[in-house]
């Protein structure tokens, strides 16, 4: 029982800090590196230009991986899910966002974010 309410403190005292740190992260607001990129992918994607798209994933997954955040990672395998649905090509998309997720999972977890190991 001991051991019980030990971890549900550590587990709230470690969101707190997560949840203080964020406030304070610059590259996780809107101007994080990779979201104008994410933008460009997004507007690609409306007018049915499927090379832009990717040429604007690749640069978005430079400036995710540049960043060291696991946010960006995340952000890059999603826009990854939504090229793959435009494209018919749902699969192979699928893997290339597990390996974007796998990474954001790994940051999230070396920077000790809750948010990000949950996500």
């Amino acid at each position: 029982m001991k051991t019980r309410i030990a971890t549900i403190v550590a587990l709230a005292m470690l969101a707190a800090s997560e949840a203080a740190a964020s406030h304070v992260n610059p590259l996780v607001a809107p101007t994080a590196p990779w979201a104008a990129h994410i933008r460009e992918v997004d507007q690609a994607l409306a007018s049915k230009n499927l090379n832009a798209a990717k040429r604007a994933w690749h640069d978005a997954y430079l400036a995710a991986v540049g960043s060291r955040l696991w946010q960006g990672m995340v952000e890059v395998g999603d826009a990854s899910l939504r090229i793959g649905a435009a494209a018919g090509f749902p699969e192979a998309a699928e893997a290339t966002a597990r390996r974007a997720y796998l990474a954001g999972f790994s940051r999230a977890r070396q920077l000790a974010s809750v948010d990000g190991v949950l996500r």
